[in-house]
């Protein structure tokens, strides 16, 4: 019999009813990455080679002998038993020490104690300004050295250079002028002798000033480098009136600060008037072939001037300038000099004497009708130290222009008679 429409003929077998979905496996955790391991950093390397001590850490870290080599070309070669490169050469052996040297002689000074207050221990001070002409032999200037400035004599006394003075030639003497170029003691010019101390004022008060004719020696020596001397006709007492072919319309008048018109000495030595301020002095020299007047300057002093009228009458040239010399102490000295010439009257030229200091200055006529020419600034100059003032003409018919070089001359050659 047939079953009803719509059904499964098949028998039931007993299938199984399927399995419900397995539930799902857990992922596996993830593996991490490993973690990088530092690479070692080498030891910095040091100026020169690394020690023993600091050699080890370095090749520790370093994985072949180059990697060591790379990492500091310049240190550790000594830590491997064979080194990449070769071993430094062996130090010098150390030089020989130097020989001691010789010791110092002993002083020269002898067994004399020290002279003056406050002497005592200088010897051991050489740094000490007081005793820096002692050093190296440790002796005392207050004793033995004179300063430098002299020789010290048997009985410990000093015996100073030209121009020093002083029981110990500390200082130069009282008519002498420091050269601070030098180091030098230098008579002031009018003062000679070894110390100073004679006043050539004086000495040519006593008659040198007045020379012979043949003008050799002395003072006068100049007078023999004048190029076509004139012989000047003394006319006057303070002046010259003409002075022969008509050289003066009444000139060569002296004067000073103090007093005008100074009177003419003939060599004798007067400061009657005062002209020449206190302690000062003057004579003057009416020589053939030349007049000079010579000065000791005196306390408030401050100028010398000529003055007066010339027979040039405005005509001819006038100049004036400046020359430098040296006495012969060397002290400097300084030559103001004014010439009139061009006529055919004889010329007439100055030269005014200083010993050279600041603050000096000159002036003169432009016209050549005049005489006048000063020099300015004496207050300056030490007192007691001397001005020259000379006078001379020069004629060939035209009145002669006398060069400097010859006027340079005539200036030395006096220059070197002070001193």
């Amino acid at each position: 019999f047939f079953g009803a429409v719509g059904t499964d003929p098949t028998p039931t077998l007993g299938v199984p009813a399927p399995l419900p979905n397995p539930a799902p496996h857990p992922e596996p955790a993830p593996v991490p990455a490993p973690v990088p391991i530092p690479t070692p950093i080498p030891t910095p390397c040091v100026p020169g080679p690394d020690t023993i001590v600091s050699c080890p850490v370095l090749v520790d870290l370093c994985a072949t002998n180059e990697d060591v080599v790379l990492a500091c070309p310049t240190t550790c070669n000594t830590c491997f038993p064979s080194p990449p490169f070769p071993p430094s050469p062996p130090s010098p052996p150390p030089l020989p020490p130097s020989p001691p040297s010789p010791p110092a002689p002993p002083p020269s000074c002898s067994a004399l104690s020290d002279k003056g207050e406050g002497c005592s221990g200088l010897a051991d001070q050489c740094d000490v300004s007081l005793v820096r002409y002692a050093c190296p032999t440790t002796c005392s200037v207050c004793n033995f050295g004179c300063f430098g400035n002299g020789i010290v004599l048997p009985d410990s006394t000093c015996e100073c250079n030209s121009g020093f003075g002083g029981d110990f030639c500390e200082s130069c003497s009282a008519n002498a002028v420091f050269d601070d170029i030098n180091g030098d003691c230098n008579c002031m010019f009018g003062a000679g002798g070894k110390s100073c101390d004679q006043d050539l004022f004086e000495s040519l008060s006593e008659g040198e000033a007045l020379c012979s004719p043949a003008h050799q020696s002395g003072f006068c020596s100049f007078a023999s480098l004048i190029p076509f001397p004139w012989p000047i006709l003394y006319d006057g007492m303070d002046s010259i009136f003409d002075g022969g072919d008509d050289m003066y319309d009444n000139g060569n008048i002296l004067n000073t600060n103090f007093v005008e018109g100074l009177p003419y000495t003939k060599g004798s030595a007067s400061n009657e008037s005062g002209a020449w301020g206190v302690g000062g002095s003057y004579l003057t020299v009416e020589n053939p072939d030349f007049f000079a007047m010579i000065a000791k300057i005196g306390q408030g002093v401050t100028s010398f001037a000529v003055s007066g009228n010339l027979g040039a009458d405005g005509f001819g040239t006038a100049e004036w300038f400046e020359l430098q010399s040296e006495a012969a102490s060397g002290v400097p000295v300084r030559a103001f000099i004014k010439k009139v010439f061009g006529t055919g009257d004889p010329s007439v030229n100055h030269i005014i004497m200083v010993q050279d200091t600041s603050g000096l200055g000159q002036s003169a006529a432009v016209s050549s009708d005049f005489d006048d020419h000063a020099v300015t600034g004496l207050e300056n100059l030490p007192v007691g130290s001397m001005l020259v003032y000379v006078l001379f003409g020069s004629n060939d018919a035209f009145g002669v222009d006398v060069s400097p070089s010859a006027f340079q001359e005539i200036v030395d050659e006096i220059a070197s008679f002070f001193g």
